[in-house]
């Protein structure tokens, strides 16, 4: 194949800016090399793009501005490298590691809206295709793929990305009520944290080796903001697990605790399965639909992918910021019920997405923040403070849905910390 001409792994992954790439990803590389050999020297024919977007259901005119992207994109040689190897990588990876690859290649001198959508429509004709040999019917599909023309709509227009949708699996919409749409996702060893049940059920999670973490408990670095306070460790012998433990509210504690093995388990492990939510701007949000919805995916997800264990629903927003407790009251409200239930750890996502999604202004300064509901005035007096505010992973450990009203994990913290505490 013409595209692999003096073709060597550093300048590829340099191209790509993929050299920090985790390595089960680098180790991949012969195999993308040997799919590039039996790939075509066009990165889609236009036969095949009229194909996908049929099934994506996209408007006229935007067909017309992505069938002039492909043409630029076949004529380019490096941003062919880059599309197929996102491809690629789509079909051996998943959300979370998908969008770090995104972040990377995005960078590259092809226009970021031009990469972006045909990154998200090349793997879709798969993932379509092996939903319906599932059995799972067409009516939970297409929802999202009319979701998808929007948003593709929406870039080629503004030549701006308005947020990654979750290509990665096929998605089930299930007129989920206020869940709109849930996703698979495996787990493994990319994700920022270690997660540990012990024998009377109990939860903790520990945070991953060698972060550099700030005085309030977050990424130190994220927004911006520079504090450093002490660097993570992780690590184990035969007796016992160690590493700093994250309390629920996500919050990253200094103190190193040790887990003794005839106690605690890793959990999940290495071939359990996450449900991922993303939660509808449009219905109401309450703990109770939250909880009906998540059951309501499990029972689906169960049905069509029976070989795999699940174990965990999560999500990534805004609605699970670790600083939430200093914004609006902790005991009133629905998002603070809600993020009372779950199991939070800090991500490295930024005050962007938060005001992306809060304001729809990602450039919104604090002392332009409007005071017309409580929460954007309790946004703006933390801002004007000098606090920032960063997004959160949350957790809902399956086996702990039954007392999802309950506030297990935060109820259990302080016993579990003062126990290991007495125990050292």
């Amino acid at each position: 194949m013409k595209i692999l001409n003096e073709i060597n792994q550093e300048y590829l992954l340099a191209l790509l800016g993929l050299e920090n790439l985790p390595k089960k990803y680098l180790d991949k590389y012969e195999e993308f090399i040997a799919y590039l050999k039996e790939a075509p020297d066009e990165f889609m024919t236009h036969e095949e793009l009229d194909y996908d977007l049929t099934i994506l259901k996209i408007e006229d005119d935007v067909k017309f501005d992505l069938h002039k992207c492909l043409d630029l994109i076949n004529s380019n040689y490096e941003a062919k490298l880059a599309c197929y190897y996102y491809k690629y990588i789509s079909y051996i990876a998943f959300y979370s590691t998908a969008n770090q690859i995104y972040a990377k290649v995005s960078s590259y001198a092809l226009e970021d809206y031009i990469l972006h959508t045909f990154t998200i429509i090349a793997p879709f004709k798969w993932r379509y295709e092996e939903a319906l040999t599932r059995g799972i019917p067409k009516k939970y599909l297409e929802p999202q793929f009319r979701d998808l023309a929007h948003h593709i709509h929406r870039w080629m227009r503004t030549h701006k990305t308005g947020g990654v949708i979750r290509w990665d699996t096929i998605v089930a919409y299930l007129e989920l009520f206020p869940i709109d749409t849930l996703t698979l996702e495996p787990f493994d060893n990319t994700v920022l944290w270690h997660g540990f049940i012990n024998k009377d059920g109990k939860k903790l999670i520990l945070m991953q080796d060698a972060k550099n973490i700030r005085k309030d408990g977050q990424l130190d670095g994220v927004n911006g903001v520079y504090d450093y306070s002490f660097t993570t460790t992780y690590h184990e012998d035969d007796k016992y697990f160690y590493g700093n433990p994250v309390d629920p509210y996500g919050v990253v504690l200094k103190d190193v605790v040790r887990l003794d093995k005839t106690n605690w388990s890793e959990f999940p492990k290495k071939d359990d399965w996450f449900i991922e939510f993303h939660v509808s701007s449009h219905n109401p949000y309450t703990i109770e639909n939250f909880a009906n919805s998540i059951k309501k995916g499990i029972r689906f997800f169960k049905k069509y992918y029976p070989e795999r264990n699940f174990v965990a629903v999560r999500g990534f927003s805004w609605l699970f910021s670790p600083q939430l407790k200093y914004i609006i009251d902790e005991n009133k409200g629905n998002i603070s019920r809600i993020k009372k239930c779950g199991y939070t750890v800090p991500t490295a996502t930024g005050e962007g997405n938060v005001f992306n999604f809060v304001f729809h202004n990602v450039d919104i300064k604090p002392e332009e923040i409007p005071e017309t509901t409580s929460l954007y005035r309790g946004i703006k007096k933390f801002l004007l403070a000098g606090g920032r505010i960063n997004c959160g992973e949350m957790m809902f450990f399956l086996d702990d849905l039954d007392n999802i009203m309950d506030n297990v994990y935060m109820q259990s913290f302080p016993t579990i910390i003062n126990k290991l505490k007495d125990d050292e």
